[in-house]
């Protein structure tokens, strides 16, 4: 089935027969050590269907690394892994996009991989109609609480119908919230997650920007920044331009997929 069409919906490869149900979403480049922790806590999740990880062209294919952690029952049927190469540069948005393709239920649950569930989520969770429920580190009882808001669940349909998130952002910061303003823009209703449902490992701001290539500085400077540039540009939309791709070789025994963005279109077979 070749999906090279010209943009927006037409790019999904499950288009017209996502199923009933919740998926999570997260994407990694050399941080793989924090899903030994998390993915217990995602998979023992009883309404979880799908786990898509985009492995973003780490040193250590994620797959091989993942092999030697003490994961209860894995691997498990309900992941699947893609693994991107010739990306020496960590972009979130590109990740998340693509791994989005290869969701195949309505509703998305997109958690950073140093993010626990540490309660029954989907039972506690707003249904997802007309609104979307994210993170806000405004609501922080604590500052490691604040990592938090890039958690965030919405629907499949309405997240290609404003485009997924902003590919252009290239350095840390911002893509969630202009990600949540577009939402809102659609007509959407922005809720938030009951505090204590979630757990962020805290770590440095030296592993948090460590597969960007550049030296740690103010963080708060550098959402500043890309907030900025944001908005002087115009809105990214399901009409903009995203990175094409194709599948390199697969192995669908493991659901695992290795794609390059150097080509033009991302294929997948029947």
């Amino acid at each position: 089935m070749n999906l090279a069409q010209e943009s927006g919906l037409s790019e999904r490869p499950f288009e017209g027969t996502a199923k009933a149900g919740l998926a999570i979403i997260t994407a990694v480049k050399n941080r793989a050590a924090p899903l030994q922790f998390s993915i217990p806590t995602w998979l023992s999740q009883p309404s979880v269907k799908q786990l898509v990880i985009v492995d973003w062209d780490s040193n250590r294919s994620l797959i091989d690394e993942l092999s030697e952690f003490d994961i209860p029952r894995w691997p498990d049927e309900r992941c699947t892994i893609v693994r991107v190469s010739q990306q020496p540069r960590w972009n979130f948005s590109k990740a998340i996009n693509l791994g989005m393709r290869f969701v195949k239920y309505e509703t998305v649950f997109k958690v950073d991989a140093d993010v626990l569930i540490i309660d029954d989520i989907r039972s506690k969770l707003p249904e997802v109609q007309q609104s979307f429920v994210a993170g806000n580190w405004r609501h922080a009882l604590m500052p490691n609480d604040q990592h938090l808001h890039g958690s965030v669940v919405f629907s499949a349909n309405d997240f290609w119908s404003i485009g997924g998130y902003d590919e252009r952002f290239e350095t840390y910061g911002w893509e969630d919230d202009d990600f949540y303003q577009r939402l809102v823009a659609a007509g959407l209703t922005a809720k938030h997650f009951e505090r204590g449902k979630l757990f962020h490992l805290p770590h440095s701001d030296r592993k948090r920007i460590a597969s960007l290539d550049i030296e740690p500085y103010d963080l708060k400077s550098l959402i500043r920044q890309n907030r900025i540039v944001a908005s002087q540009r115009k809105a990214w939309s399901r009409l903009s331009e995203r990175a094409a791709y194709s599948i390199q070789s697969l192995d669908r025994q493991r659901n695992y997929f290795v794609v390059d963005q150097e080509n033009s279109s991302l294929q997948l077979e029947n």
